[in-house]
């Protein structure tokens, strides 16, 4: 059964972004599998499950390097670059970030 839960926990969580902790990038163990519940109807049963994992999560000031989604004149889509990050928006599902170049050491990379 730990072997199941375990293997669950990595194909559900693994790659996913939450609002709360951000971008999940790996699980790193699996801490605790409390006692589980038989679903009423189906018979399936559900589990509390406490994780280690590494994530991402974005914050205004921080230097990160992307990749350009949109474009102007001077870059392309697909540019590699380095940009501060100058502020964010967290939906349920998806992290929005919006940078600058503009500062000594930013901009085009590779």
């Amino acid at each position: 059964m730990r072997q199941f839960v375990t293997e669950k926990l990595y194909q559900d969580v693994e790659g996913t972004c939450t609002g709360q902790y951000g971008y999940i990038v790996t699980v790193l163990a699996l801490v605790d599998i409390g006692a589980g519940t038989i679903l009423p109807g189906n018979g399936s049963a559900e589990f509390t499950v406490k994780y280690s994992a590494i994530v991402f999560k974005p914050f205004k000031g921080q230097v990160v390097d992307g990749v350009v989604n949109n474009v102007n004149k001077k870059i392309e889509k697909g540019t590699y670059v380095r940009m501060k990050i100058v502020g964010t928006r967290v939906d349920a599902t998806e992290i929005f970030v919006i940078g600058t170049i503009k500062e000594d050491y930013l901009g085009v990379i590779g």
